[in-house]
């Protein structure tokens, strides 16, 4: 669904990108919060990658969202997270968080 997220497009006409995004640990898993400055996003895509590894859609949560645990990481083990907001016009991805849970 947004595989092709990276390639989104530089015309600005996509939705604002998530900010302040932050991790905790929190019962053997990655609680992750961000704020949400877009106005038009039509969803959220939680993206997750090893560090040398490839991106792949964790979760897709609904508009207006600030918050998503992910429980299917191996603790001690170093991910990269980005959340994307997206409509139709587009993708506004945050920046990367580096994060071991």
């Amino acid at each position: 669904a947004c595989a092709a997220h990276h390639d989104a497009s530089a015309s600005g006409e996509g939705p604002a990108a998530p900010t302040n995004l932050m991790a905790a640990k929190l019962a053997g898993g990655a609680h992750l919060t961000w704020a949400d400055v877009a106005d038009d996003e039509d969803h959220y895509m939680v993206m997750r990658k090893p560090v040398d590894g490839t991106y792949e859609d964790v979760a897709m949560l609904p508009f207006d969202a600030v918050q998503y645990h992910d429980a299917s990481v191996t603790p001690g083990t170093t991910y990269v997270y980005q959340i994307i907001a997206m409509n139709a016009q587009g993708a506004g991805p945050s920046e990367e968080l580096t994060f071991t849970p």
